[in-house]
């Protein structure tokens, strides 16, 4: 087909099956009957395989409006049509509150004629800045034909430095703008590669840079990927580069994971200021925790706390304030330099689980420093966050054998449930649900959540993903409602029935809460989830584990079951963590430890740091002290979730038990 009728094709594609850019209006033909249901399945399924002929076919047999737009929307933002440019822009325009604008941008800048007239590409943007790579090109290029060189040839700049192409597209941006690129920029950009790992495009800027700068990098790029000829390599640096921030740093690194004690000499002697201090952050984290386990415990304070981040990186700051408190008063005994630290961590941060340990932490300082009027106030203030875990553990110290209260899900306002219900991407989600097609709610959903910043229009979502077969959708837009207004949403924490235990295995049967706890954190409850790292299901089970406790459980192992079985899952996963809670005494922080980073990490753990169920070992530092990021926070989500669920469980006031859990 040639490249003119493919064109005309898609438009009258599109045309064809959305008509108009009005919200459809909201009735019973909502309802699709059986036979255009599976049209419409059908049609979506077409979209992905990118069957233009099969698509044709189904989509001529919808005569729904809103499931014409919704493939419409399925055929755009997927972009593997070709579609163009005008039918893109109608949409967006004509569509301002359907999801994916930006990627559906995205496409529609990738469709751009270059050579189009420059003062209409320039108009099309406006003040937008563009959604890609290839929409910035084309703007700079504009703006350059269009007289505004200076501008155009910034932007240029900009795009070359910071920008990330395929090979083919790095190749014709720079024979096409190389007039305007120095060495200097060249040497940016292979700079700014190599800070962000992208090692491959990084060789390609080897022969645009001079002959030192190219050492420089080949020296990086050795070192990041811990080749044995480092010495020689970085020797071969001139004199002038081997203080390059980058150079530091991967040296630094190669040496902290070779295990050298050298690695502290090069970050002691870093200079104010160093760039990327938020990639400096992640070693100096690693370094604080190694000089804590030999002992050096004013080192490592020095460490943590000359961090060098801003609230720009929120998240590394947080965690950089409270380690740096963290170690002022559990180490040092210093309770006011620590507080200033833990007042910076409570300043900055919004979410609950943040707020509650700033607090926290606040009140365990001025408690220390013997202000206990100011310690019950941050206990309060860290209490008012049921939810979190050390909310939960101020509670416990204001509240001491009382019960964990949530309030229940308020009462939603009528008009904004009339508004809710009459949105054309509710109505839209409710039709590809009724159709079998959950899967494909993702981005509708969360971009539903988005339309609004209250409460009520969370809940109302979070109820719509709920009855639409999307209970991890739920839970990810309660997390949302808890983050932004402190509203709790019990449809956030899921329930099933776990099945019973196979004979064989022969520890006692977790509680259900706990199995729940883990289900909500590994999965929020999805049970086709599949990790980075291959692990699958509701608990988000190992192959290689899963196939171990098959066996000693007298089960055939299925890879695929690990997915289509919600009970085969369970019952694997329910086994697994019911072994380890034994092997643990029935301790739950460390068999919630081990589920999520193994036993023999938590065996090393207890040979640094001191098993967490002797008196004289500090449960809550115990858990601070665990190397990995994902572990503390693993064991500390999991922890708080117990405590929600059991109140959910036993439908009245329970005792708060998470310092119980802490010490048994």
């Amino acid at each position: 087909m040639s490249g003119r009728l493919r064109t005309l094709f898609i438009v009258l594609m599109i045309c064809m099956l959305w008509q108009g850019g009005t919200p459809t209006p909201a009735h019973a033909a909502d309802t699709l009957s059986a036979a255009e249901s599976r049209e419409f399945s059908a049609a979506l399924k077409q979209v992905e395989k990118n069957n233009k002929k099969s698509l044709d076919f189904h989509a001529r047999r919808l005569h729904n409006p809103l499931a014409r737009k919704i493939v419409s929307w399925y055929v755009l933002f997927q972009g593997g049509f070709g579609t163009d440019f005008e039918a893109i822009d109608a949409f967006i325009n004509q569509n301002p509150d359907w999801p994916r604008s930006r990627r559906l941008l995205a496409r529609a800048e990738e469709a751009m004629d270059a050579n189009a007239d420059p003062a209409f590409i320039i108009g099309w943007f406006g003040d937008r800045e563009p959604a890609s790579t290839i929409g910035r090109e084309k703007l700079a290029h504009a703006l350059i034909r269009a007289g505004d060189v200076k501008r155009g040839v910034a932007m240029i700049k900009d795009i070359w430095v910071h920008g990330n192409f395929v090979k083919s597209h790095e190749k014709a941006f720079y024979r096409k703008f190389r007039k305007y690129l120095t060495l200097g920029d060249n040497r940016a950009r292979a700079d700014r590669l190599m800070w962000d790992g992208r090692y491959w495009p990084a060789q390609r800027m080897i022969y645009r840079v001079d002959a030192q700068y190219r050492k420089l990098i080949q020296a990086r790029t050795s070192l990041r990927r811990m080749r044995g000829n480092v010495d020689y390599l970085v020797a071969q640096v001139p004199d002038k580069l081997k203080k390059d921030a980058g150079l530091v740093y991967e040296r630094l690194r190669w040496r902290r994971k070779k295990g050298l004690d050298t690695a502290y000499d090069l970050l002691k002697d870093l200079p104010p200021g160093v760039p990327h201090p938020h990639r400096w952050w992640d070693e100096r984290a690693v370094m604080a925790r190694k000089l804590l386990e030999k002992g050096f415990i004013s080192e490592a304070y020095r460490v943590a706390a000359q961090h060098g981040l801003t609230v720009d990186h929120p998240a590394d700051h947080a965690e950089a304030e409270f380690m740096s408190g963290w170690i002022a008063l559990r180490f040092l005994n210093e309770p006011k330099q620590a507080m200033n630290h833990f007042q910076r961590l409570y300043d900055n941060v919004n979410y609950p689980v943040s707020l509650s340990r700033g607090a926290y932490w606040l009140a365990r300082a001025a408690e220390q420093s013997g202000d206990q009027e100011k310690a019950a106030t941050w206990y309060a203030a860290a209490a008012q966050y049921p939810t979190s875990y050390y909310g939960q553990l101020a509670t416990a110290r204001i509240k001491p054998g009382k019960g964990l209260r949530l309030p229940p899900d308020p009462t939603v306002d009528a008009e904004i449930r009339k508004r809710f219900d009459s949105n054309e991407l509710v109505r839209a989600v409710r039709m590809l649900a009724a159709a079998g097609e959950e899967e494909r709610l993702y981005s509708l959903i969360l971009h539903i959540a988005s339309l609004e910043d209250q409460p009520d229009w969370h809940i109302l979502t979070a109820r719509l993903a709920r009855l639409s077969g999307r209970p991890d959708l739920a839970i990810r837009v309660t997390k949302k409602t808890l983050q932004d207004h402190g509203h709790f949403v019990a449809g956030g924490y899921p329930m099933l029935v776990p099945p019973k235990l196979p004979r064989r295995i022969k520890a006692d049967t977790p509680e259900t809460s706990l199995v729940l706890a883990i289900v909500r954190q590994e999965s929020e409850y999805d049970t086709k989830a599949i990790s980075h790292a291959g692990a699958r299901g509701l608990m988000q089970l190992m192959p290689a584990t899963a196939r171990t406790v098959a066996k000693r459980a007298g089960l055939r192992y299925s890879k695929v079951k690990l997915t289509s079985d919600p009970d085969y899952n369970l019952t694997l996963g329910q086994s697994y963590i019911a072994e380890l809670i034994d092997d643990y005494g029935g301790y739950l922080p460390m068999a919630i430890a081990a589920y999520n980073a193994g036993p023999h990490r938590v065996r090393q753990w207890i040979k640094q740091n001191g098993d967490p169920r002797d008196a004289d070992v500090d449960a809550i530092d115990w858990i601070e002290l665990i190397p990995f990021k994902e572990t503390r926070n693993y064991v500390q989500r999991v922890l708080e979730n117990v405590q929600v669920y059991r109140l959910q469980l036993a439908g009245t006031e329970v005792a708060l038990s998470l310092e119980e859990d802490l010490r048994k």
